[in-house]
């Protein structure tokens, strides 16, 4: 359900990207070949000096095996319109920027994806001031399908907020601070932006519920990481984020406290790849009395909330392969199997798991996931909610098929 698209940059590079899945492919000549092709398309006409656009149209394609899917199943399944953006990036001297719109047809949902100014100040560090990816942990994505892992759930993935953020690169040292004073834009009561992020229920209210009522504000973002390199074709990453913010209640005005903390492997060893991550968060609210502290509303794209655990731990293992190919326009395919858990949950409720089994294609500027996806007590993979007590599995199928442009 929710979509997976690439980040902020040129259409061009968005696509190169995309084909490299993030990893390095070992064929030398593909790489020379790939690089042509990037060339060719940044040279297409731009308008003024610096500033690209481009954007993508994507096409979604699922059959729902799961309790609440009959009606998908009745239907044989669906394809749908999934997401068209538009998006635009430029440079004038050491300043840059990017802006990125969005819609989603299937719950009439647009809005601002991204939209930052940001200044050079030497080659290896950079400021930006806007709309942006607060950098924890596995990065830029902690999967390789697009279903994400369960951390997108919990707001642990893909976090785009308000704010500030310097990055520094010196070598095989990495270093990302941020502070960001609001979540995405839109309104998170109507669910109204894109990532996942703790917000007021649409029926917060007194009692038990008023722990519903909730918002995230004023959060401080740091990650480190180095990568080490084995040879031509090998090298690990290793880093560590936090994250310590705010909450403030809706209903009382009186604010709380968040942290979230990971330690993460990255590791590329030729055509594979190798992620793995344990993150603990854990999120304090001052309710009124009589509210329940253990669960908290998270408000994402179309949907105004579902409840999470307040505090839990959640670990990723992810494997990926990359085997180059000459098919007609089919350059490289990447199978893959990203699991991930959510575990040691405040309201003492069965463990969230989700399994991912796919491939993704490379054709040009055409770019595919095909997923099998099996959860439990995984919101959007049958349940709505991560604090359920079903034991039992449940299976989507999904492919999604977007052209960059």
């Amino acid at each position: 359900m929710m979509r997976k698209l690439t980040c902020y940059c040129s259409a061009a590079a968005l696509a190169a990207g995309a084909s490299l899945s993030g990893a390095v492919m070992a064929d030398e000549a593909r790489i020379a070949e790939l690089e042509e092709r990037i060339e060719a398309l940044e040279a297409s006409p731009a308008t003024g000096d610096g500033i690209r656009f481009g954007g993508a149209l994507r096409f979604n394609v699922r059959y729902d095996d799961t309790d609440a899917g009959s009606a998908i199943r009745d239907r044989g399944g669906d394809i749908n319109l999934d997401t068209f953006r538009v998006n635009v990036d430029g440079r004038q001297d050491r300043v840059t920027f990017a802006a990125e719109y969005r819609w989603y047809p299937d719950f009439d949902q647009h809005f601002l994806h991204t939209g930052w100014v940001g200044y050079d100040f030497t080659d290896t560090t950079t400021a930006r001031i806007g709309q942006q990816r607060a950098a924890f942990g596995l990065q830029p994505y902690q999967s390789n399908n697009f279903w994400f892992s369960s951390n997108y759930y919990v707001g642990l993935e893909d976090k785009l907020a308000i704010g500030i953020n310097v990055d520094h690169e010196q070598g095989p040292l990495k270093l990302d601070l941020g502070f960001f004073s609001n979540p995405a834009s839109g309104s998170a009561g109507s669910s109204g932006h894109y990532s996942t992020e703790v917000a007021p229920a649409a029926d917060c209210g007194a009692g038990a519920d008023a722990g519903l009522c909730n918002e995230e504000m004023n959060q401080l973002y740091a990650r480190a990481a180095y990568t080490f390199d084995h040879g031509p074709d090998a090298a690990t990453e290793f880093g560590i984020s936090g994250m310590a913010g705010k909450l403030r209640n809706t209903l009382t005005g009186d604010r709380g406290d968040s942290w979230a903390a990971a330690a993460h492997l990255n590791g590329q060893y030729q055509r594979w790849n190798v992620m793995a991550q344990f993150a603990s968060y854990e999120h304090d609210p001052r309710n009124p009395d009589g509210a329940n502290d253990d669960i908290i509303n998270m408000s994402i794209q179309g949907f105004t909330g579902f409840g999470t655990p307040s505090e839990a731990d959640t670990f990723i293992l992810n494997v990926a392969y990359d085997l180059p190919v000459s098919f007609g326009p089919v350059s490289n395919l990447r199978f893959y199997n990203d699991y991930s858990t959510v575990r040691s949950k405040s309201d003492s409720s069965r463990n969230t798991e989700q399994n991912v089994t796919g491939m993704s294609i490379t054709a040009g500027n055409i770019f595919t996931y095909v997923d099998i996806i099996r959860g439990k007590n995984q919101p959007f993979v049958g349940g709505q909610t991560m604090v359920g007590d079903d034991g039992s599995w449940e299976t989507l199928y999904n492919i999604n098929i977007g052209y960059y442009f």
